[in-house]
């Protein structure tokens, strides 16, 4: 079966330090020589943020990724839905960009091969961004998103949250939330979750240096952008600074060894389960940020075979037969 397959090839790269494959090293490059330089030389201003949603939403939709999705309909937050089997659990899948960009459309494909891994329906709400909407309005229309996809399922307890980067972080602030209100879904499946924007500028770290995809001028800028005047060390902000507990729901996540953000999942992983909180973090060497959501590496197949693991086991999913990636 092919997740069974991919889960344990995941394991394997894990176990063994080596070279990322060809596919990830060409996906680096272009990263570095196209998309960094862009985003280290445009300014920072609402017409280019404009420019760029507009840019990359319609480069997913010519690549194919809304194929097997639809638009949602009845919702509260508009967004795409991807249909799953009779009974299926829910996947809310948050989508990255740095809280100012990023839609379903540049996320469907990862939400399509999750959905059909883990034998699951998912809704990615397309959630009001910065700076128009300044915090707390994303993590509005994220809870607001999740009561709509637990009342389809049966239940908070039958849906699992998923996030990559922004998303990631997003996710978190609204497991904090739902846990105020008595409600707990089944599980979290993280991808580079942004946990800590207060560290943004120092020099050294590894992932400022080795990531091309977010120099640490652009996250203040988008950190900036998505706080507004609420304080960067506010843990909705950065849930690096609420750490998770035993009460939790299981959480897994996986991250790239030279992301940016790898030392503060790190952290955030160490201070959580030192709290009693169950969270798998798997952190395959050499890859970058948020490495699962473009498709066509086999370390991305993978980590998104691992993720749907996880999602399965939360929800109570069995595993029935093949299923074909999407």
């Amino acid at each position: 079966m092919l997740a069974r397959r991919l889960v344990t090839e995941a394991d394997r790269r894990i176990a063994i330090t080596r070279r990322p494959s060809v596919p990830s090293r060409l996906q680096r490059a272009g990263l570095r020589l196209i998309v960094r330089p862009v985003l280290t030389t445009a300014p920072f201003e609402e017409r280019w943020i404009r420019a760029l949603r507009r840019v990359t939403a319609g480069g997913s939709r010519l690549a194919g990724s809304r194929r097997k999705a639809r638009r949602a309909d009845g919702v509260p937050v508009p967004g795409l839905w991807v249909d799953g089997p009779a009974e299926a659990p829910g996947l809310l899948v948050l989508h990255g960009g740095g809280y100012v960009a990023g839609s379903p459309d540049t996320h469907a494909g990862m939400a399509v091969t999750l959905a059909r891994l883990s034998a699951a329906v998912a809704y990615v709400p397309d959630y009001r961004l910065a700076p128009e909407h300044r915090y707390p309005a994303a993590l509005d229309d994220a809870a607001a998103a999740f009561r709509h996809l637990a009342d389809h399922v049966g239940g908070a307890g039958r849906v699992a949250i998923v996030g990559d980067s922004a998303g990631g972080g997003l996710g978190l602030a609204l497991l904090h939330r739902l846990r105020g209100t008595g409600e707990q879904p089944a599980g979290l499946a993280l991808i580079s979750p942004w946990v800590d924007l207060t560290r943004l500028s120092e020099s050294g770290r590894p992932g400022s240096v080795l990531d091309p995809l977010m120099p640490p001028a652009v996250a203040a800028d988008c950190r900036d952008a998505y706080a507004g005047d609420t304080p960067a060390d506010h843990p909705d902000i950065s849930p690096a600074r609420r750490p998770l507990d035993a009460a939790a729901p299981p959480v897994a996540i996986v991250c790239g060894g030279d992301d940016f953000v790898v030392d503060d999942v790190r952290a955030f992983v160490e201070a959580s389960t030192g709290r009693g909180a169950s969270i798998d973090l798997r952190v395959w060497p050499g890859m970058v940020h948020c490495f699962p959501v473009v498709a066509g590496t086999p370390e991305g197949a993978s980590a998104l075979a691992v993720l749907a693991d996880h999602v399965r086991a939360a929800t109570g999913r069995r595993f029935d037969g093949p299923v074909h990636g999407g």
